[in-house]
Formats: structure tokens, C-alpha cells, sequence
């Protein structure tokens, strides 16, 4: 059976002499020392959630070698807009990118994980071209080599032993209660709101049994009060959220961890979990 990993905040600059470790020794070799523990933990079969800050890249151009160093890892991943994303511009045109099918990229839609005891897992977005959700049509589901029996299609997998697990999620934003919370962070907060909705009605018109959340930011203000963020994780029955974009000391104790509002809430950093992905399933 397949695993479900999360990480964030990657902070990639293959293109551009981006040095992390300015920022302390957290960030000392992290991209060698999170590749080391990705091909230690992950399988080929597994999924991987990235939420966000992926890049330092300002375009498509320059992001390719941050995008392919991650596509040559194990895994289907799974792929959030963070704060930092300059290059992530129009959805289309990222999804057209010389990507394999496993680099998958949520925007106002969902990826679905279907496990199954008797079969064993597949993975794919499970988005149709017509979905007004979606914006752009994104690639069929992607079976696993040895998921689907000669003769059978994705359709024959879906059965009672079948759990369909939906990996929701949108960049976020910061939240009502914040200092400074402009006219603008509002404009931003509301939009933001109602992309994560779209992508939890995705998981719900697809019949997913399960939710699991990616955000960049985490769901509430600093004080962690509820915010619409926690608002439609409770209302769409979310299980577990993952978000990233805290850094340091004073930046982790702001965030949401363990369970809140019957929701299981992880930060995944790459400084926060030691360059460790952290297993949500």
C-alpha cells in the first residue's frame, strides 16, 4: 500500500545562486540532506503533498531545474503555490510544462488516492476537461504499474475495499486578527477562501471518504483563532491539514499543531522537520 508524505518550503535555486543558509544552520545543505531522506523514506508508489515555496525562480524558464530535480524523485507529488511561487503565473501553462504525470499541480481542484486492499493503490487527479473547478484540464489519472490487473480499467478498481482518499488545498493567506490586515490582505484572504472551497466541492463530487489539506500559510491568525480557513475544514470534514511557510523559533510557535477543531494539523517546513518528510498516511 501506498504512503502519504508532506513537506514544504523546499526553497529551490538550481537556476540562481539562492544560498538558504543565511538563514541559519537549519538550512546547512538542505537540498542534499532532504534528497538523502526522500530516497531513504519514499517509494516509488507513495504520494508526496508539497505545500509551496517550492522555488526561488521568478519564471517557467528558470524553474524547470528546481521542478525536475524534484520530478527525479520517487513518488507522485502533489504541488502548492507558496507565497514565494513568482514563477507559478497562469495553471495552464504550468500543467503544459515537459513534466511527467506525477508532478501534479492543485488549483481550485483535488488529487485523488484510491486505496485499495485487493488491488493496491492509484493515484490521479480524476479531473474532467469540462470541470469549471479546474480552469484547465489536468492529465487522467495515473495508475501504478502493478495497481490495475491485465484487462481491467481505473473504473474496475472502484469497489467497496476502495478508499478514496482527495488531497485538497490553495495557497492560503494571512488572516483577520493579523497586524497589519490591509483592504488588500482581505481581497486576498476572500479569494483564497474560495479557491480552498472549490477544491473541497471537488472532493465531495468526486466521493472522496477521506480529506487530507494542504495549505502554504497556516489556517488562522497568530492569536489561532478560527478563521474561514478552519471555518471550511470543519465544514467539509477535513481529517488532516499540513501547511508550511513558518520558519524559526518564533515563527513555528505561531502556527496550529496536533489536533484543533477535530482536524489533525501538521507544520512541515523543511527547517521545522529537520529536511525529514512527515507521514500523514
Amino acid at each position: 500500500m501506498c504512503k502519504i508524505w508532506a513537506i514544504g518550503d523546499l526553497h529551490l535555486s538550481f537556476a540562481s545562486e539562492k544560498p538558504m543558509d543565511i538563514f541559519g544552520s537549519a538550512w546547512d545543505n538542505h537540498e542534499a540532506r532532504l534528497k538523502d531522506n526522500w530516497l531513504a523514506s519514499v517509494a516509488e508508489q507513495d504520494t508526496i503533498l508539497i505545500a509551496g515555496d517550492i522555488s526561488w525562480a521568478m519564471g517557467l524558464e528558470d524553474v524547470l531545474p528546481d521542478l525536475k530535480w524534484i520530478e527525479a524523485l520517487p513518488g507522485h507529488k502533489v504541488i502548492l503555490k507558496g507565497n514565494h511561487e513568482y514563477w507559478w503565473t497562469s495553471i495552464s501553462k504550468i500543467r503544459a510544462l515537459d513534466l511527467d504525470e506525477r508532478m501534479m499541480f492543485l488549483q481550485n481542484d483535488c488529487v485523488i488516492v484510491e486505496k485499495s486492499r485487493s488491488l493496491g493503490d492509484v493515484v490521479g487527479d480524476d479531473t474532467a476537461s469540462d470541470s469549471a473547478a479546474s480552469n484547465d484540464a489536468i492529465p487522467n489519472g495515473v495508475p501504478l504499474d502493478d495497481a490495475i490487473p491485465d484487462g481491467a480499467t481505473s473504473d474496475d478498481t472502484t469497489s467497496d475495499d476502495t478508499t478514496k482518499i482527495a488531497i485538497c488545498g490553495t495557497r492560503g493567506w494571512i488572516c483577520p486578527g493579523d497586524d497589519p490586515f490591509t483592504a488588500q490582505d482581505e481581497k486576498i484572504y476572500l479569494r483564497e477562501l474560495g479557491r480552498l472551497e472549490l477544491s473541497l466541492k471537488d472532493a465531495q463530487a468526486k466521493g472522496a471518504d477521506k480529506i487530507i489539506c494542504g495549505l502554504h500559510y497556516p489556517p488562522t491568525n497568530k492569536r489561532k483563532e478560527p478563521s474561514g480557513f478552519t471555518d471550511l475544514l470543519v465544514k467539509y470534514g477535513v481529517s488532516e491539514v499540513v501547511y508550511g511557510h513558518l520558519h524559526g523559533a518564533n515563527g513555528y510557535k505561531n502556527g496550529l499543531i496536533g489536533n484543533h477543531f477535530g482536524i489533525e494539523f501538521r507544520l512541515v517546513s523543511v527547517d521545522y522537520t529537520n529536511c525529514n518528510l512527515i507521514q500523514i498516511i
